[in-house]
């Protein structure tokens, strides 16, 4: 027990003020361009719907009369759906939320990835308004009390 020492009120301490590591020319802060905007803003900060960057179309791409296929009115259908999705609180307000969904509903309809893209968004088009109903149903359901 003799090998104890106690200090006193005269012994001080000495001052050591720890090292921090100053970063070597790599900025810590991530640039706006970098963060992801919500779902739901993701049009109007971006300028491209999401839906359509999904299926990789350009900004503002939609189809030329004649053509048959109206992509931008598709993209504005399957954005709506999950839209009201993420209003409803059943997905979280972000792009890959919906990306994953996406994904998860391909799968689902059996869409390969070799299909050409007017027969992808129309199969999610079809599909979504399917889901669209259903959900609504199920809403109502429990709005009446059951389960």
């Amino acid at each position: 027990m003799t090998d104890i020492v106690f200090r006193g009120q005269n012994d001080k301490t000495p001052n050591i003020s720890p090292e921090v590591e100053k970063p070597t020319g790599e900025s810590t802060t991530q640039n706006s361009s970098d963060t992801e905007a919500p779902f739901t803003l993701y049009e109007s900060a971006k300028g491209q719907n999401p839906v359509g960057e999904y299926y990789g179309f350009g900004v503002g791409e939609k189809s030329q009369e004649g053509e048959g296929v109206d992509y931008y009115g598709s993209f504005k259908t399957i954005e709506e759906y999950f839209k009201d999705k993420i209003e409803h609180g059943e997905i979280e307000n972000s792009v890959e939320a919906v990306k994953s969904l996406l994904q998860k509903y391909e799968k689902t309809l059996g869409i390969e990835k070799s299909e050409r893209n007017v027969v992808k968004i129309e199969k999610m088009v079809a599909y979504v308004k399917f889901k669209k109903e259903v959900d609504e149903i199920a809403r109502n359901n429990f709005k009446y009390g059951r389960k």
